[in-house]
């Protein structure tokens, strides 16, 4: 099997995957802070985003070493990256050996001072949150080594085991233990990610060889900055855009308006984020392929990932669109008018932003991660200061927040598209093998379809409501999609090389 075949044959699979990802942590994420607000109000849903922006500052650890381990693969075999996981891990090991000792001696301070501004409970929490970051680093940077072999759909195994095992485990744990809700919360999400972690390194067993036989210590710190050039710029601003941007609501906003933000962006950001999973499968492939200077494949990759874009972000958000007001009622048992529109604007957001993903993969498997460090940079900026002057003008609205977020991630679009093209002129030819009558065609069937169905179900019977959606647009959709993807529907008519 060539390369481009192996690449398509995996991204297929990874598409697969990707799908039971979606509907697990899209449903866990609506079930478990639908029973948190249930259990303990918005309260016990702070501390459980308190610990997760816990675990994500972590992460900001990262510095771009998955994506840029997972090319370095691609081009160079496992053994040439297997030092550098070996070197990345024991630094990061020290470091949280060093970070862990310093914790427990602040815990045992701060818990002998009366009203200290964290209980010990909240700190407990945190140290097992902060561990968990650090476990899922070292299964990132392990798990490189299949993704740099085309084996994306490993990724998406793990993160599903880890989302159930901390799904089940928050709900016992806080049965049990319902005083102490942070440290079972913080327990839950450690012990998940240990789980990810012993699964990760089940899947590296094949190259246990190679693990014994290699040297960290050829690795010093000039190769380590060199391999993250472009990507640790990237991936942090990516990794720092979510909590700067919630900082900034909270300090001008205060927390209704963070609440509103993070509850609209919720769902709408799974929904991109569960597909676009499928996506990174990109870097690997679209890196041999550039080694090998085989132009077509690089083509037929590109045009098949945007139209799972287009085919499958653009219908299932516009149904968010139409129907979210059914959706908050059930999740939350209110849905008012400011939470609507502002969830309707940031949906418009992701879907925009949907539409440049591959491509972004695609600058960064070609060498041109600075770019997309540029790109990013320039549209954090945008959303801070028009969602600063947004904020001030309409006294703390998210509304107009969501519009400025809205205009950066526009941008942030324009600017990949425009150096993919420009560098590379991926963008022009990918496009020309994608059909101009039979793709907007049958998104507006689908749109047709949606708006349609609003007309005969109630807004007072959400989940009535949301289950005729789900038959009649879902079950004719997906048999629609598939049908026509087979027949070739979606490409242009000289398109020889035609689906999976």
């Amino acid at each position: 099997m060539n390369t481009e075949n192996l690449i398509r044959r995996n991204f297929l699979h990874s598409s697969g995957i990707v799908i039971i990802a979606f509907l697990l942590n899209a449903g866990l994420n609506v079930v478990l802070l639908g029973w948190f607000v249930r259990l303990g109000g918005f309260g016990l849903v702070g501390v459980w985003s308190f610990l997760n922006a816990l675990l994500l500052y972590v992460l900001i650890l990262d510095f771009g070493y998955t994506n840029a381990l997972t090319r370095k693969v691609a081009l160079s075999g496992p053994e040439q990256a297997i030092p550098y996981i070996l070197k990345l891990s024991g630094l990061l090991l020290t470091a949280s050996f060093l970070g862990l000792i310093c914790a427990g001696g602040g815990l045992a301070f701060t818990t002998e001072v009366e009203g200290a501004f964290f209980s010990s409970d909240l700190q407990v929490g945190g140290i097992f949150a902060i561990s968990a970051g650090v476990l899922q680093l070292l299964g990132n940077w392990g798990i490189t080594l299949r993704l740099g072999q085309h084996e994306q759909f490993w990724f998406n195994v793990k993160s599903i085991v880890r989302v159930v095992v901390q799904s089940i485990l928050s709900v016992v744990l806080l049965t049990k233990v319902p005083e102490s809700p942070a440290s079972m919360l913080g327990l839950a999400i450690l012990l998940g990610s240990a789980v990810e972690v012993c699964l990760t390194l089940f899947l590296l067993v094949p190259f246990r060889t190679a693990f014994f036989q290699a040297k960290s210590h050829c690795v010093d710190k000039a190769d380590l900055i060199a391999l993250s050039k472009g990507f640790g710029a990237s991936n942090l601003l990516e990794r720092i855009k979510q909590p700067a941007l919630q900082t900034l609501i909270l300090i001008f906003g205060g927390t209704v308006g963070l609440g509103i933000f993070t509850v609209a962006l919720r769902i709408p950001v799974v929904l991109s984020q569960s597909v676009s999973q499928a996506i990174i499968v990109l870097l690997p492939g679209l890196s041999q392929l550039k080694k090998e200077e085989n132009r077509s494949g690089i083509n037929n990759l590109l045009r098949d990932s945007t139209l799972l874009q287009i085919l499958v972000v653009f219908p299932v958000c516009s149904i968010f669109l139409v129907y979210c007001d059914f959706f908050f009622l059930l999740w939350l048992g209110e849905s008012s008018s400011q939470l609507l529109l502002s969830s309707r604007i940031l949906t418009l957001a992701v879907m925009v932003n949907s539409i440049m993903i591959p491509y972004f993969w695609a600058l960064q498997a070609f060498g041109d991660a600075t770019k997309g460090a540029i790109a990013n940079a320039v549209s954090l900026a945008i959303a801070l200061v028009l969602g600063l002057g947004a904020l001030l003008i309409f006294e703390g609205s998210v509304f107009g927040f969501s519009i400025a977020y809205l205009l950066s991630q526009a941008v942030l679009t324009g600017l990949v598209l425009y150096w993919s093209e420009t560098r590379w002129q991926i963008v022009s030819a990918s496009f020309r093998q994608i059909s101009l009558l039979g793709t907007p065609l049958f998104l507006t069937s689908c749109a047709g379809l949606i708006v349609l169905i609003r007309l005969f179900v109630e807004l007072s019977h959400p989940i009535a409501g949301l289950s005729i959606v789900a038959a009649g647009f879902g079950v004719p959709y997906c048999c629609a999609l598939f049908y026509f993807y087979r027949l070739g529907y979606f490409y242009a008519t000289d398109v020889t090389e035609k689906g999976f």
